[in-house]
């Protein structure tokens, strides 16, 4: 896919206002905290670091381009198993927004963030 302009960006943008579908920014960097300290860390893992319970993360295995809707569904499949899993490793069950979700999943494709 090529790289689009600013002026082409917001003209897509206000198209998808337009038709009512609104897609929060994503801050990779937001979620590279977020997959830290919600404990996402201790099942999953990016570049080996991490639990090895879920599958990893790593943004150079990730799709590309990125389908958040994929991800968020690839999640969705398997959140039964997740809240279990959340419950006996962290006490709970992993509160998270839309934001949330739109960071970490900005994180998990971001190559340069993963260096971090």
């Amino acid at each position: 896919m090529e790289t689009m302009s600013p002026e082409q960006f917001q003209r897509v943008m206000e198209l998808i206002q337009d038709v009512g579908l609104v897609v929060p920014a994503m801050d990779a960097e937001n979620g590279r905290k977020l997959f830290a300290e919600t404990g996402c860390i201790v099942c999953h893992s990016v570049n080996g670091v991490g639990g090895d319970i879920g599958p990893s993360l790593n943004a150079a295995d990730m799709p590309s381009p990125m389908n958040t809707f994929e991800f968020a569904a690839r999640m969705w499949r398997g959140a039964a198993a997740m809240t279990s899993m959340q419950e006996d490793l962290l006490g709970g069950v992993i509160d998270l927004t839309g934001q949330d979700l739109a960071d970490l999943i900005a994180f998990a494709h971001d190559i340069d963030e993963q260096k971090n």
